[in-house]
């Protein structure tokens, strides 16, 4: 519970601090940024949890099935959404100006790394579903809370190198060391190497 509470409050807390920052019509390309790349994707990671959760739940504990299960479901998102990523991320400018036209291109700067914080939170699930199947709930709560402290740590000195996209830097560089993390514990501590149980 808390461990939601505290990723909607991170997650929406830029909505607060765009337009203190900037002006409207940056507050217009960072909304339309956010609506075509994070919330796009967030719909595909609930879906993701809904199938993915119950598989994992119904897999015994601290057996060859876990890791195969986990390996799986990770195999299964990277052969999606990884492609689609990319070829979002790298020609991004293209789709822009064909859905929206060219007046639109300012998205660019937010659209990508906001696409790289889709990616990453999308392939961290499976860790947050394995947590919650294996009954550790609250290391999802502490890996949360951590990236959220990081997160509000590097704003201002992110904004203060690369002004407004500086604020999109700061949740990515959050989220890429939450995943670090995550492979970090599943690794040593659940160990789970190489997505094998020893």
């Amino acid at each position: 519970m808390l461990s939601s509470i505290f990723s909607i409050f991170r997650s929406q807390i830029l909505n607060l601090l765009i337009p203190r920052f900037s002006n409207t019509m940056n507050l217009g390309f960072y909304n339309r940024s956010y609506v075509y790349s994070e919330e796009l994707f967030s719909q595909a990671n609930n879906l993701l949890w809904k199938f993915g959760f119950p598989f994992l739940s119904k897999l015994k504990n601290g057996s060859q099935e876990v890791a195969s299960g986990l390996d799986m479901l990770r195999i299964f998102i990277s052969l999606i959404i990884t492609p689609v990523i990319i070829a979002y991320f790298l020609f991004a400018d293209f789709f822009i100006e064909i859905l929206f036209g060219g007046e639109w291109l300012d998205m660019i700067p937010f659209i990508r790394p906001m696409l790289l914080i889709s990616y990453f939170v999308i392939i961290q699930a499976p860790f947050g579903m394995l947590y919650q199947s294996l009954g550790m709930p609250k290391v999802n709560t502490f890996i949360n809370i951590s990236g959220g402290i990081l997160f509000f740590i590097l704003l201002y000195p992110l904004y203060l190198m690369f002004g407004l996209v500086g604020l999109v830097y700061a949740s990515l560089v959050s989220v890429i060391c939450t995943y670090i993390f995550s492979e970090y514990y599943v690794a040593s501590r659940l160990k789970i190497k190489n997505l094998k149980i020893n």
